[in-house]
């Protein structure tokens, strides 16, 4: 990889990075072209440059917000994790508050939500991220169902998958809007309290 590549790969992080801490500090709307060039410390020029538009900006941090969350995970499932333990991962890895979480990131991610609303490009961004999440939940409830002689229908699985995804995201709307009146980092464990409740293990 030559001196260019790497430069333009850091310039493009620095202002996903920017819009980032813009969106969680102002919001989407107030993240001018300009705000997000003052706070990366580059020329507005720069950013066009790299980005054809904010929206591309925005398509980018959403790629990448997604890639944190995926290696949380992998990161928490390097040791050998029984198929629960797994499931338990992959909730640490969307809802521990850690020195491993971005600290803007559930701000921003609840504006992209927002923005899916109003954007249809968005929207298939977003909705790609939402699947492949769903995919990897039903693989790993598939499997401890099977491991564990549980008697549920695919149905019944599906069903389970968009819970524990749509209590993530209610999670970080929560923390989100109003953080002062949530109990501290109760999402995380209360949510695996609740699953280990509902499929007890066998």
């Amino acid at each position: 990889m030559t001196n260019i590549t790497i430069n333009r790969s850091q310039r493009r992080q620095q202002i996903i990075q920017a819009l980032l801490e813009e969106m969680a500090t102002s919001g989407y709307h107030q993240a001018s072209i300009q705000a997000i060039a003052k706070t990366a410390g580059l020329a507005p020029g720069l950013i066009h440059y790299h980005f054809k538009n904010k929206q591309e900006i925005l398509t980018a941090l959403i790629f990448q917000l997604s890639d944190i969350a995926k290696t949380r995970y992998r990161n928490i499932c390097k040791t050998d994790l029984s198929t629960r333990n797994q499931l338990h991962a992959f909730i640490d890895a969307a809802l521990l508050q850690n020195d491993t979480a971005e600290p803007y990131a559930v701000t921003a991610w609840v504006m992209i939500t927002t923005e899916a609303i109003r954007q249809h490009e968005v929207k298939v961004i977003y909705q790609n991220v939402v699947d492949s999440s769903l995919k990897e939940l039903k693989y790993i409830l598939n499997q401890l169902v099977l491991e564990e002689k549980h008697d549920f229908t695919k149905q019944q699985i599906e069903g389970l998958a968009a819970t524990i995804y749509s209590c993530i995201e209610g999670a970080f709307q929560l923390s989100a809007s109003a953080a002062e009146v949530m109990p501290k980092n109760y999402a995380a464990s209360s949510l695996k309290a609740l699953i280990d409740a509902y499929l007890p293990k066998n």
